[in-house]
């Protein structure tokens, strides 16, 4: 490595002081002080358990979402082809084909 910070994520919190790199210091430019705060403070007052089932909904939503995206792409498209193009666009082609095969459908 270089040295360099790659775009996104980590290139905000190189920019902040090490005691800046708390869910506090993480809060979006296009998010105000006075909600971020609410939410971190709700965050930090759950259990592991209730941190667990917020990250379940929230990953279910998103795929949910993503099918949404997928179905309106291929109106056509079968479970076993949804299937492949969720992992083609999270892991990639290579992989989605390892997984699903050239075709898009699933290889058991």
């Amino acid at each position: 490595m270089d040295g360099s910070v790659a775009h996104g994520v980590g290139e905000a919190s190189a920019r902040r002081a090490p005691h800046e790199n708390t869910i506090a210091g993480a809060r979006p430019e296009d998010t105000s002080a006075e909600a971020w705060h609410r939410l971190t403070t709700r965050w930090e007052s759950m259990t592991p358990a209730q941190r667990v089932a917020l990250a379940s909904a929230m990953s279910a939503a998103i795929e949910t979402a993503a099918r949404g995206g997928l179905l309106a792409e291929e109106p056509d498209a079968n479970e076993s082809r949804i299937r492949y193009l969720l992992a083609q666009r999270r892991y990639g082609t290579e992989i989605a084909e390892a997984a699903f095969g050239a075709n898009g459908r699933w290889s058991p």
